[in-house]
């Protein structure tokens, strides 16, 4: 996310670090950019999700009995052993949510 975000901005904007007004809006900003990337545990992130309260999470699960190395797009923090809904989103990329009790019950 920094590494499209910062040079973007910075690049239309004249920065004269001599304003306190510069200095307090970049502080700002990039207190904003710190916060999303602490919320969502990575730096690579699209931000319009860590609004939403998603994670992206890169981890190896089981799914009908194959493991998989994937992305999971997340609004829950995965935990090791337990089970969730997975949907494939794309080649690489997946969505979980956890498991309802009465799917739990059922399987």
């Amino acid at each position: 996310m920094f590494g499209y975000t910062i040079p973007y901005v910075l690049s239309f904007v004249r920065i004269d670090l001599g304003e306190w007004q510069t200095l307090v809006s970049l502080a700002i900003f990039l207190g904003m950019m710190f916060a999303v990337a602490y919320r969502t545990q990575t730096v690579f992130v699209n931000p319009i999700l860590a609004v939403a309260g998603y994670m992206l999470i890169d981890c190896t699960f089981k799914r009908a009995g194959t493991e998989t190395q994937a992305m999971i797009i997340t609004r829950v923090p995965l935990k090791i052993g337990a089970s969730y809904t997975i949907e494939r989103l794309s080649h690489y990329l997946y969505a979980a949510a956890e498991l309802q009790e009465d799917r739990r019950d059922n399987q």
